[in-house]
């Protein structure tokens, strides 16, 4: 996002998702879009072409993982309904993410087919396993991904770390939110 031109993802924490004054986030597609189109992530640019990773830098790092973490699970729900027709998601998401465009230098376009095959691999097991193993993905609306995505940019991160007296309690914290995630993937869940 390195233009002046501003995100639809920008434009959206200044009006709001939705286009309501005021707000800040992602809203669930509403209304005709391409299957691709209804993973909040991704919209069009000026020209009309798909951006896979239309998010603003905002939240810090544990917002930015938390944003992350709820985009992941969109996106493996996504897979479990859809699959992916053509070329691979992952693959264009990353390297949107990272700016990775067609370049002719030769290590450039040796980078990106790397990613593409890499990626493409992964996507195709992803697949997979949202689908055979995936019956878990279900359980949580997609609603809920949306709302904590949207608190995820709102995320400050000094003070999710005053929450807690200590580091290790802090740590603590992100061990059983990861194990969370692992089980709600798996199916399975967490001790208390």
């Amino acid at each position: 996002m390195g233009s002046s031109k501003k995100t639809k993802a920008e434009l959206n924490i200044e009006i709001g998702a939705g286009g309501h004054a005021g707000g800040i986030g992602f809203a669930l597609p509403t209304g005709e879009a391409s299957e691709k189109e209804t993973l909040p992530f991704i919209n069009r640019d000026s020209r009309g072409s798909l951006n896979h990773w239309d998010v603003p830098a905002t939240g810090g790092y544990f917002g930015g993982n938390r944003l992350g973490t709820c985009f992941a699970m969109m996106y493996l729900k996504h897979l479990r309904r859809h699959g992916v027709r053509g070329n691979g998601m992952l693959q264009n998401i990353l390297m949107d993410a990272f700016g990775l465009t067609k370049d002719d230098s030769p290590e450039t376009e040796a980078l990106r087919g790397q990613m593409v095959g890499f990626l493409s691999t992964l996507d195709d097991w992803l697949i997979s396993a949202a689908k055979m193993a995936g019956r878990s993905l279900e359980m949580v609306d997609d609603s809920f991904w949306e709302r904590e995505a949207n608190k995820a940019l709102q995320f400050d991160e000094k003070a999710f770390l005053a929450s807690f007296s200590s580091e290790d309690e802090a740590f603590e914290h992100l061990a059983k939110q990861f194990q969370s995630g692992v089980d709600v993937i798996s199916g399975g869940t967490t001790e208390e």
